[in-house]
């Protein structure tokens, strides 16, 4: 039966001095941990609402404008003006004033349309910026945990592997008590055990430095006590037809959508600025009061109202060119915009072959290994079994443990890139939710 890596225990084997109440993640609960605490991702949700606000903020352009005010000015000397050098001294000690004004835009040359319509499309873009952002954490966190579960068997691999030369270096010394076996012999043992510690030990560190990135897409803390009970259970998933990937990708892709909402948002902008060559019209209407007194609230005779309506209309003559310039940025805008979505569009679809073309040759791989880890299991069992009967060397020995833990290590390997190509693909395909 062909060996198969398992990791369920995994922390506990290689971190012995990590807490009881270490809490265990699957590479699925490591993906909800790092949406919801990712500071990219928090980031992100907030740039989100803020362009929310921004077309709440345009769309208000279209209701009316109300205003009101009042004044009140207390004169501490009457003023006065002068009629045939005799002063003749105006108004009262008090004065009071109020004005409510209503205006509304009733035509703008599609200005406010045109706003809003700018800003809805910059919303989308920020919604699927965001998007990005949060498949890219999924893609990463996932690769990460892949990453520290290869670390972590072949920390496994290479632990068991320089057990059993300890064991061999036990047999000899008492083989060589009873004079079975040279000092030579002996020597070159010890050696072959101090050769696979350091294999241990670097193992061991890069699956913790692994840990450490894996808790810094979680938005967690360096000593956040966690383990992994996962295992590579999605080597072997099969992809879906390259051309069918493609179209999902071409749909789905959230940088390839904001792209082309950026597209939309420079023609918007064009049309926004096209707009300044034609009149805004707006209809005022005012209510105003004022009223004076030589002590307190003006009597009836010394208050007066007013009201008015009107119509105005703005229209811009001359800016110097401005205007114009504007226009042409954003023809270029859209320009630039148009030949990116193209260059995008090519990019995704090497993606999206190179992610597949890495799965397929690393599920090769695995079906490969899969013979070459029996075939080697058996040889090693066959090697220890003619050096315990004298009919192999120590060399030999060594020769086809070293095999063996090559061809679980390649394994290993091929289930690790085969996990990473999957979580790559879904990732270029925009498959992820």
């Amino acid at each position: 039966m062909t060996p198969r890596i398992t990791l369920p225990a995994l922390a506990c084997l290689l971190f012995g001095t990590m807490q009881a109440s270490a809490i265990e993640l699957s590479v699925n609960d490591a993906v909800e941990l790092a949406l919801k605490n990712n500071t990219t991702l928090i980031n992100s949700a907030k740039t989100v609402q803020i362009f929310e606000q921004k077309v709440k903020q345009y769309w208000a352009s279209i209701y009316p404008s109300i205003a009101v005010g009042a004044a009140y000015n207390r004169n501490l000397e009457i003023p006065a003006f002068f009629i045939g050098g005799t002063s003749v001294k105006t108004g009262e000690n008090n004065a009071f004033s109020a004005q409510a004004t209503l205006s509304q835009v009733l035509w703008s040359g599609g200005k406010v349309n045109a706003a809003i319509r700018l800003a809805q499309y910059m919303s989308k873009q920020t919604d699927e910026e965001d998007r990005l952002n949060r498949i890219n954490v999924v893609r990463d966190v996932k690769q990460v945990y892949y990453k520290v579960l290869l670390a972590s068997a072949t920390a496994i691999i290479e632990r068991d592997n320089l057990a059993l030369a300890q064991d061999h270096l036990q047999q000899m010394k008492a083989q060589y008590q009873q004079g079975l076996q040279s000092d030579l012999t002996l020597l070159r043992q010890d050696v072959e055990v101090s050769k696979r510690e350091p294999s241990v030990i670097k193992a061991r560190n890069v699956s913790e430095v692994g840990l450490l990135s894996l808790k810094t897409l979680m938005g967690q803390d360096p000593e956040y006590p966690v383990t992994l009970n996962g295992d590579f259970d999605g080597s072997m998933a099969q992809p879906k037809p390259l051309e069918e990937l493609y179209s999902t990708a071409m749909a789905r892709r959230p940088d390839l959508r904001a792209a082309r909402y950026y597209y939309d948002s420079a023609k918007q902008q064009y049309r926004l600025a096209k707009a300044d060559f034609l009149p805004s019209i707006y209809a005022n209407a005012s209510r105003s009061f004022s009223g004076q007194s030589a002590e307190g609230w003006p009597s009836p005779d010394m208050r007066n109202w007013s009201s008015s309506v009107g119509v105005t209309l703005n229209l811009n003559l001359f800016a110097g060119g401005a205007t114009v310039a504007q226009m042409k940025q954003a023809e270029l805008q859209a320009s630039q915009a148009s030949t990116s979505i193209e260059e995008l569009e090519r990019d995704i679809r090497v993606q999206v072959k190179s992610a597949w073309l890495d799965l397929q040759e690393a599920q090769e791989r695995i079906r490969s290994q899969e013979g070459a880890v029996n075939q080697a299991s058996q040889a090693a069992r066959s090697t220890l079994t003619r050096f315990k009967n004298g009919l192999s060397s120590q060399l030999e020995l060594n020769d086809a443990e070293n095999a063996l833990n090559d061809s679980r290590l390649q394994y290993a390997l091929a289930q690790h890139d085969a996990c990473v190509a999957h979580a790559q693909l879904e990732w270029a395909t925009g498959a992820i939710d």
